[in-house]
């Protein structure tokens, strides 16, 4: 089907929606993420299905009932990607996620234990309409310079 000119104000504001939506999801997941390293429990209901916030929780399960605690740093920013096709809601976008961790251990009493710093890559496979994050995987990797 041929798209005429005027449909390009139509897709660009659809496009920049779901760029924004896909930007406030991953930030919402990376905050609950640091939420769970703290040693806290994170409210990831709004931004992934439920599916995958079980899968979390059963994952953070052993480092929750640790009662270990961390200062989360994650950094400033983060490096992401979208693949995909913004106009097509019918299919998941992949969305890429990279940030340094520069998370500190914190004992009982207060006292800091650094932790070498890590890179943290996030691999997301999101639905668009809505917006949520259907599947995560995460590989940590010694961060070299």
């Amino acid at each position: 089907m041929r798209r005429t000119g005027s449909d390009a104000p139509n897709q660009a504001a659809t496009r920049d929606s779901r760029l924004r939506d896909i930007t406030s999801a991953v930030e919402s997941f990376t905050y609950e993420l640091a939420v769970a390293v703290a040693g806290d429990e994170p409210a990831f209901d709004a931004t992934v299905s439920r599916e995958l916030a079980q899968r979390l929780r059963a994952a953070l399960r052993p480092h929750l009932n640790s009662h270990e605690r961390m200062r989360p740093d994650f950094g400033s920013f983060a490096e992401v990607r979208i693949e995909g096709e913004l106009l097509d809601s019918t299919r998941p976008v992949r969305v890429d996620v990279e940030f340094e961790d520069q998370s500190v251990r914190e004992l009982t009493g207060g006292r800091l234990i650094p932790v070498p710093p890590r890179r943290v890559h996030l691999t997301l496979r999101v639905d668009l309409d809505p917006c949520v994050i259907r599947d995560c995987a995460v590989s940590l990797r010694e961060h070299t310079g």
